[in-house]
């Protein structure tokens, strides 16, 4: 009994080493930006019709819930590309020093509200200020991201993606935005 022990220990310690060891290299991991596995291709979302209708008016929903509509807001928009034809595009939205969102377009959208609230309900978006870190420092927890992933994507987006910049608005009444974040 003591002997499994000792053995379970040891194990757990060479585990806990293994992790640390690789999640201090983010060469060797394989990731780009916030996935796995570089992407074949990279393109513009506001070339595709149903983003260009929809992104201004998401944007302003989305700048509005956090009141910021006060002000000019600055957007990247990029949108990823695989060769596995099982795994999705991914349109990545960066609201300069807030947020990157990986934007999920609504499948089978009800109305017009469902399009306007697709940014501010996809998922991940990673806030800019609280959940990057440099790599090294991320271990074994998993609600942080890499500083050098975001950093891929930003410069990436502003290389070949589409930038937009929202001028001060007011909300849309019909929004009726009620739960803000303080």
């Amino acid at each position: 009994m003591m002997k499994a022990g000792i053995i379970t220990v040891i194990s757990l310690i060479f585990i806990s080493f293994s992790g640390s060891a690789s999640s201090g290299n983010r060469e060797l991991s394989g990731d780009w930006g916030i996935y796995d596995s570089k992407p074949e291709s990279v393109f513009k979302p506001l070339d595709d019709k149903r983003y260009k209708a929809h992104f201004e008016d998401a944007a302003k929903y989305f700048i509005a819930i956090y009141n910021m509509n006060n002000e000019v807001n600055d957007f990247c928009l990029v949108g990823y590309k695989w060769r596995d034809k099982n795994r999705e595009n991914n349109v990545n939205v960066i609201w300069k020093n807030h947020y990157l969102i990986n934007w999920e377009m609504p499948y089978r959208p009800a109305d017009n509200a469902d399009y306007v609230r697709s940014l501010i309900l996809s998922k991940p978006a990673i806030n800019l200020k609280d959940d990057v870190v440099p790599y090294s420092e991320i271990g074994f927890r998993t609600a942080l991201w890499s500083k050098e992933g975001i950093k891929q994507i930003t410069d990436d987006c502003l290389k070949n993606g589409n930038q937009v910049q929202i001028q001060p608005f007011q909300p849309d009444p019909k929004w009726n935005i009620e739960n803000k974040p303080e």
